[in-house]
Protein backbone atom coordinates (compact mmCIF):
# COMPACT_ATOMS: atom_id res chain seq x y z
CA UNK A 1 0.00 0.00 0.00
CA UNK A 2 1.31 3.44 -0.46
CA UNK A 3 1.39 5.66 1.98
CA UNK A 4 0.64 9.77 1.06
CA UNK A 5 3.03 11.84 2.48
CA UNK A 6 1.59 14.14 5.66
CA UNK A 7 1.44 17.62 3.59
CA UNK A 8 -0.99 15.73 1.43
CA UNK A 9 -4.12 16.21 3.13
CA UNK A 10 -3.73 19.80 3.01
CA UNK A 11 -4.65 18.99 -0.82
CA UNK A 12 -8.32 18.42 0.59
CA UNK A 13 -10.44 21.77 0.54
CA UNK A 14 -12.10 21.30 4.05
CA UNK A 15 -8.47 20.94 5.10
CA UNK A 16 -7.75 23.69 3.62
CA UNK A 17 -10.21 25.90 5.16
CA UNK A 18 -9.45 24.94 8.64
CA UNK A 19 -5.97 25.51 8.11
CA UNK A 20 -7.23 29.10 7.13
CA UNK A 21 -9.41 29.39 10.90
CA UNK A 22 -6.90 28.38 12.28
CA UNK A 23 -3.94 30.73 10.95
CA UNK A 24 -6.70 33.76 11.52
CA UNK A 25 -7.03 33.40 14.96
CA UNK A 26 -3.40 32.74 15.65
CA UNK A 27 -3.06 36.18 13.43
CA UNK A 28 -6.11 37.85 15.53
CA UNK A 29 -4.05 37.12 18.56
CA UNK A 30 -0.90 38.66 17.34
CA UNK A 31 -2.55 41.74 16.28
CA UNK A 32 -4.19 42.53 19.38
CA UNK A 33 -7.05 39.81 19.81
CA UNK A 34 -7.01 39.73 23.72
CA UNK A 35 -8.71 43.61 23.63
CA UNK A 36 -11.51 41.92 21.67
CA UNK A 37 -12.55 39.34 23.30
CA UNK A 38 -15.72 41.17 24.33
CA UNK A 39 -16.56 40.97 20.59
CA UNK A 40 -16.06 37.23 19.99
CA UNK A 41 -18.38 36.70 23.06
CA UNK A 42 -20.54 39.13 22.04
CA UNK A 43 -20.68 36.84 18.83
CA UNK A 44 -21.33 33.35 20.49
CA UNK A 45 -23.88 35.44 23.06
CA UNK A 46 -25.89 36.74 20.36
CA UNK A 47 -26.74 33.49 19.52
CA UNK A 48 -27.67 32.62 23.19
CA UNK A 49 -29.98 35.70 23.27
CA UNK A 50 -31.90 34.51 19.95
CA UNK A 51 -32.35 30.94 21.92
CA UNK A 52 -33.87 32.78 24.80
CA UNK A 53 -36.01 34.98 22.92
CA UNK A 54 -37.28 32.21 20.36
CA UNK A 55 -37.47 29.27 22.42
CA UNK A 56 -37.53 30.67 25.69
CA UNK A 57 -39.77 33.51 24.65
CA UNK A 58 -38.13 36.00 26.67
CA UNK A 59 -36.61 39.24 26.53
CA UNK A 60 -33.29 40.34 28.41
CA UNK A 61 -32.94 42.74 31.35
CA UNK A 62 -29.20 43.34 32.43
CA UNK A 63 -28.45 44.21 35.83
CA UNK A 64 -25.44 45.51 38.07
CA UNK A 65 -24.65 46.78 41.14
CA UNK A 66 -21.38 47.15 43.26
CA UNK A 67 -22.59 45.41 46.08
CA UNK A 68 -23.53 41.83 45.64
CA UNK A 69 -26.41 41.13 48.53
CA UNK A 70 -27.88 44.11 47.03
CA UNK A 71 -27.71 42.97 44.02
CA UNK A 72 -29.47 39.44 44.58
CA UNK A 73 -32.10 41.41 46.34
CA UNK A 74 -32.95 43.68 43.34
CA UNK A 75 -32.71 39.84 41.58
CA UNK A 76 -35.65 38.50 44.09
CA UNK A 77 -37.87 41.42 43.96
CA UNK A 78 -37.77 41.76 39.90
CA UNK A 79 -38.73 38.58 40.32
CA UNK A 80 -41.35 38.82 42.10
CA UNK A 81 -42.93 41.19 39.90
CA UNK A 82 -43.31 38.53 37.48
CA UNK A 83 -43.10 41.19 34.28
CA UNK A 84 -44.16 39.87 30.91
CA UNK A 85 -43.71 42.24 27.77
CA UNK A 86 -46.65 41.25 25.27
CA UNK A 87 -45.73 37.19 25.41
CA UNK A 88 -42.26 37.34 26.71
CA UNK A 89 -41.35 36.58 29.59
CA UNK A 90 -38.18 38.66 31.54
CA UNK A 91 -34.98 37.02 31.76
CA UNK A 92 -32.24 38.88 34.30
CA UNK A 93 -28.70 38.53 33.36
CA UNK A 94 -26.75 39.60 36.80
CA UNK A 95 -23.38 41.10 35.80
CA UNK A 96 -20.58 40.65 37.94
CA UNK A 97 -18.34 43.61 36.85
CA UNK A 98 -19.85 46.95 34.67
CA UNK A 99 -17.19 45.51 31.55
CA UNK A 100 -19.42 42.10 31.03
CA UNK A 101 -21.93 44.41 29.11
CA UNK A 102 -19.66 44.19 26.47
CA UNK A 103 -20.29 40.56 26.00
CA UNK A 104 -23.54 41.07 24.64
CA UNK A 105 -25.06 42.99 21.69
CA UNK A 106 -28.02 45.09 22.72
CA UNK A 107 -31.05 44.68 20.48
CA UNK A 108 -33.49 47.20 21.75
CA UNK A 109 -35.97 44.80 20.74
CA UNK A 110 -34.97 41.95 23.25
CA UNK A 111 -33.48 44.02 25.70
CA UNK A 112 -36.42 46.34 27.60
CA UNK A 113 -33.97 48.14 29.67
CA UNK A 114 -30.20 48.16 31.53
CA UNK A 115 -30.03 48.96 35.28
CA UNK A 116 -26.56 50.00 36.66
CA UNK A 117 -26.20 51.13 40.87
CA UNK A 118 -23.58 52.38 41.43
CA UNK A 119 -23.47 53.09 45.46
CA UNK A 120 -20.00 53.19 46.12
CA UNK A 121 -17.51 55.28 43.83
CA UNK A 122 -17.19 52.09 41.89
CA UNK A 123 -15.61 52.74 38.24
CA UNK A 124 -16.79 50.56 35.53
CA UNK A 125 -13.03 50.00 34.93
CA UNK A 126 -9.67 50.89 35.91
CA UNK A 127 -9.01 51.29 32.21
CA UNK A 128 -9.93 54.69 30.86
CA UNK A 129 -10.15 53.07 27.09
CA UNK A 130 -12.41 50.09 28.33
CA UNK A 131 -14.60 53.03 30.56
CA UNK A 132 -15.08 54.45 27.32
CA UNK A 133 -15.88 51.50 25.53
CA UNK A 134 -18.63 50.39 28.27
CA UNK A 135 -20.04 54.19 27.89
CA UNK A 136 -19.97 53.79 24.25
CA UNK A 137 -21.89 50.38 23.81
CA UNK A 138 -24.67 51.70 26.49
CA UNK A 139 -25.17 55.02 24.63
CA UNK A 140 -25.50 53.34 21.46
CA UNK A 141 -28.10 51.20 22.44
CA UNK A 142 -29.79 53.99 24.22
CA UNK A 143 -30.12 56.35 21.44
CA UNK A 144 -31.50 53.75 19.37
CA UNK A 145 -34.45 53.34 21.58
CA UNK A 146 -33.19 51.45 24.69
CA UNK A 147 -34.04 52.74 28.60
CA UNK A 148 -30.73 53.20 30.74
CA UNK A 149 -31.59 53.13 34.51
CA UNK A 150 -28.75 54.17 36.87
CA UNK A 151 -28.29 55.29 40.51
CA UNK A 152 -26.11 57.67 42.19
CA UNK A 153 -22.40 57.40 41.70
CA UNK A 154 -23.12 56.73 37.91
CA UNK A 155 -22.67 60.32 37.10
CA UNK A 156 -19.64 61.08 39.85
CA UNK A 157 -16.79 62.73 39.13
CA UNK A 158 -14.29 60.35 40.77
CA UNK A 159 -15.92 57.21 38.70
CA UNK A 160 -15.08 59.12 35.53
CA UNK A 161 -17.59 58.43 33.55
CA UNK A 162 -17.24 61.59 31.51
CA UNK A 163 -19.28 60.52 28.17
CA UNK A 164 -22.16 60.39 30.19
CA UNK A 165 -21.84 63.34 32.21
CA UNK A 166 -21.35 65.00 28.95
CA UNK A 167 -24.27 63.73 27.00
CA UNK A 168 -26.35 64.43 30.34
CA UNK A 169 -25.11 67.77 30.98
CA UNK A 170 -24.85 67.07 34.55
CA UNK A 171 -21.93 65.78 36.97
CA UNK A 172 -21.94 65.31 40.50
CA UNK A 173 -19.32 66.44 42.99
CA UNK A 174 -21.22 67.24 46.52
CA UNK A 175 -22.61 64.73 48.79
CA UNK A 176 -24.36 65.31 52.04
CA UNK A 177 -25.28 62.06 54.63
CA UNK A 178 -28.60 62.85 56.52
CA UNK A 179 -29.82 60.88 59.03
CA UNK A 180 -33.90 60.22 57.80
CA UNK A 181 -35.37 59.47 54.53
CA UNK A 182 -35.22 61.90 51.85
CA UNK A 183 -38.50 63.45 50.93
CA UNK A 184 -38.82 63.46 47.46
CA UNK A 185 -41.21 66.04 45.69
CA UNK A 186 -42.58 65.46 42.50
CA UNK A 187 -41.94 68.30 40.09
CA UNK A 188 -44.80 70.22 39.23
CA UNK A 189 -43.08 72.37 35.92
CA UNK A 190 -44.62 70.46 33.82
CA UNK A 191 -47.55 67.31 33.58
CA UNK A 192 -45.17 64.93 32.66
CA UNK A 193 -43.88 63.54 36.07
CA UNK A 194 -47.68 63.56 37.32
CA UNK A 195 -48.12 61.75 34.47
CA UNK A 196 -45.25 59.51 34.74
CA UNK A 197 -46.07 58.46 38.20
CA UNK A 198 -49.79 57.82 37.75
CA UNK A 199 -48.88 55.14 35.94
CA UNK A 200 -46.89 53.45 39.04
CA UNK A 201 -50.27 54.65 41.46
CA UNK A 202 -47.76 57.34 43.39
CA UNK A 203 -49.93 60.15 43.23
CA UNK A 204 -48.22 62.21 46.45
CA UNK A 205 -44.34 63.02 47.39
CA UNK A 206 -42.55 59.70 48.74
CA UNK A 207 -39.57 58.83 50.81
CA UNK A 208 -36.59 56.68 50.32
CA UNK A 209 -33.98 56.39 52.69
CA UNK A 210 -31.07 56.94 50.62
CA UNK A 211 -28.53 58.15 53.36
CA UNK A 212 -27.09 60.40 51.10
CA UNK A 213 -28.22 63.14 48.84
CA UNK A 214 -26.08 64.01 45.85
CA UNK A 215 -25.69 67.09 43.64
CA UNK A 216 -23.57 68.88 41.46
CA UNK A 217 -22.86 72.18 42.99
CA UNK A 218 -22.23 74.49 39.82
CA UNK A 219 -25.78 76.20 38.89
CA UNK A 220 -29.14 74.72 38.05
CA UNK A 221 -31.87 77.36 37.52
CA UNK A 222 -31.64 76.38 33.82
CA UNK A 223 -31.40 72.45 34.66
CA UNK A 224 -34.91 71.39 33.01
CA UNK A 225 -34.57 71.68 29.44
CA UNK A 226 -37.38 70.09 26.90
CA UNK A 227 -34.51 66.88 26.71
CA UNK A 228 -33.84 66.77 30.46
CA UNK A 229 -36.88 66.58 32.51
CA UNK A 230 -36.68 66.01 36.44
CA UNK A 231 -39.55 63.90 38.10
CA UNK A 232 -38.45 64.45 41.55
CA UNK A 233 -36.57 67.38 43.52
CA UNK A 234 -35.44 67.50 47.15
CA UNK A 235 -37.12 69.11 50.24
CA UNK A 236 -34.91 72.44 50.81
CA UNK A 237 -35.25 71.46 54.44
CA UNK A 238 -32.42 68.55 53.83
CA UNK A 239 -29.40 70.24 52.44
CA UNK A 240 -30.67 73.60 52.23
CA UNK A 241 -30.97 74.44 48.27
CA UNK A 242 -33.26 72.25 45.77
CA UNK A 243 -31.37 69.66 43.92
CA UNK A 244 -33.10 67.13 41.14
CA UNK A 245 -33.11 63.65 43.27
CA UNK A 246 -34.61 61.68 39.75
CA UNK A 247 -34.40 62.71 36.00
CA UNK A 248 -34.22 61.55 32.75
CA UNK A 249 -32.82 62.72 30.04
CA UNK A 250 -33.19 61.74 26.01
CA UNK A 251 -31.55 60.32 24.24
CA UNK A 252 -32.15 60.41 20.41
CA UNK A 253 -34.81 57.60 20.85
CA UNK A 254 -34.05 56.30 24.08
CA UNK A 255 -33.88 57.72 27.37
CA UNK A 256 -31.39 58.07 30.09
CA UNK A 257 -32.64 57.45 33.93
CA UNK A 258 -30.74 58.54 36.69
CA UNK A 259 -31.79 58.58 40.55
CA UNK A 260 -29.82 60.10 43.70
CA UNK A 261 -30.58 56.17 45.62
CA UNK A 262 -27.03 54.63 46.53
CA UNK A 263 -23.96 55.45 49.44
CA UNK A 264 -22.61 52.42 51.40
CA UNK A 265 -21.27 54.45 55.09
CA UNK A 266 -21.76 54.89 58.27
CA UNK A 267 -25.34 53.09 58.28
CA UNK A 268 -24.09 50.22 55.68
CA UNK A 269 -25.09 49.76 52.11
CA UNK A 270 -28.19 52.31 51.44
CA UNK A 271 -31.45 50.65 52.97
CA UNK A 272 -33.66 51.88 50.19
CA UNK A 273 -31.12 49.68 47.91
CA UNK A 274 -30.08 46.82 50.14
CA UNK A 275 -33.39 45.66 50.71
CA UNK A 276 -35.29 47.52 47.72
CA UNK A 277 -37.86 50.11 48.32
CA UNK A 278 -41.08 48.59 46.90
CA UNK A 279 -41.55 52.47 45.58
CA UNK A 280 -38.62 51.82 43.87
CA UNK A 281 -38.83 48.46 42.60
CA UNK A 282 -42.35 49.35 41.03
CA UNK A 283 -40.68 52.05 39.12
CA UNK A 284 -37.79 50.20 37.79
CA UNK A 285 -40.90 47.36 37.09
CA UNK A 286 -42.83 50.16 35.14
CA UNK A 287 -39.82 50.88 32.91
CA UNK A 288 -39.57 47.73 32.23
CA UNK A 289 -42.53 46.50 31.33
CA UNK A 290 -43.91 49.64 29.68
CA UNK A 291 -41.02 51.12 28.17
CA UNK A 292 -42.67 52.04 25.04
CA UNK A 293 -45.46 54.25 27.11
CA UNK A 294 -42.55 55.57 29.06
CA UNK A 295 -40.64 57.09 26.03
CA UNK A 296 -43.95 58.17 24.82
CA UNK A 297 -45.37 59.98 27.53
CA UNK A 298 -41.32 61.02 28.69
CA UNK A 299 -40.27 61.21 24.68
CA UNK A 300 -42.20 63.81 23.13
CA UNK A 301 -39.86 66.67 23.52
CA UNK A 302 -42.35 68.85 23.66
CA UNK A 303 -41.57 72.31 25.38
CA UNK A 304 -43.04 73.30 28.76
CA UNK A 305 -43.03 76.26 30.56
CA UNK A 306 -40.40 77.76 31.96
CA UNK A 307 -37.83 75.25 30.46
CA UNK A 308 -35.33 75.81 27.68
CA UNK A 309 -34.43 74.72 24.10
CA UNK A 310 -31.18 73.67 24.76
CA UNK A 311 -29.47 71.31 27.40
CA UNK A 312 -27.13 73.14 29.74
CA UNK A 313 -24.01 71.13 31.23
CA UNK A 314 -22.59 71.69 34.52
CA UNK A 315 -18.50 73.01 33.85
Amino acid sequence: MNEQPFFSVFNHPAAQLAFALLTGVVSWFVRGGFEKWPSLFRFFNFFQMQCWRYLGKSEVVFLWCDDLDTKRNWLHSLRRKNIVRGHRKTKYVLLSEPKKILQYPLPVKQVPCIIFLDSDVTKFAMSPKQRDAIEAHIKRYVTNGGVFFSSHDVLYRRVHNQDFCREVGYEINVFIRVQSPIKYQISKTSNLAEIFFSKINIENDFELDDTEICYSNNPIDNFETITRIVLCWSDTNDVGVRVPLFFVKILDKGLFFWINSGDNGPRGQCPSLRVPDEKLVNIVSYIIKDREECLEILGTQQTVPGQHSEPVASE
